[in-house]
């Protein structure tokens, strides 16, 4: 799978730097609904299968500081794109192929070294994920972070 990636950094300036990524790659779909040739309930009933790997397109901006001696920190605004979505069904014990996503979202990370025997990490992120073409009250993608 064609999997074009495009970065841009800019800087560093007062140690900052800024960052623009964009490209395309896939996503891996749940071996399950990869794997599942049965319906688990009915196994006398065939399911479609799915395609291993989806297609995705993403971008993202940000910046990147070691302002402060001792600490990395990173701040990112995200979008990413899901050719389709697998998901699970606990009730029936197989997966559901549906239909295109987004998801988008804002990152900040900190790493801070104040002795060579201490680290301390702390991460922050707000994550959406949604349908594509569902209608606003049921465009939520189950089990995914945020939505």
């Amino acid at each position: 799978m064609f999997s074009p990636k495009l970065s841009l950094i800019f800087g560093p300036w007062f140690d900052t730097e800024f960052f623009v990524n964009l490209g395309e790659g896939f996503h891996s779909n749940d071996a399950r609904g990869v794997t599942l040739k049965l319906d688990p309930l009915r196994p006398d009933t065939p399911v479609p299968g799915v395609d291993p790997l989806v297609k995705t397109r993403g971008a993202e901006v940000g910046l990147r500081s070691q302002w402060l001696p001792g600490l990395d920190t990173t701040l990112a605004v995200w979008w990413l794109q899901v050719g389709s979505e697998l998901v699970f069904v606990g009730d029936a014990g197989t997966t559901e192929p549906t239909g295109k996503s987004e998801r988008y979202g804002v990152e900040w990370t900190n790493t801070y070294r104040p002795a060579d025997w201490l680290t301390l990490d702390g991460e922050l992120a707000l994550t959406s994920a949604r349908f594509v073409d569902a209608p606003a009250h049921a465009d939520a993608v189950p089990n995914s972070v945020g939505g």
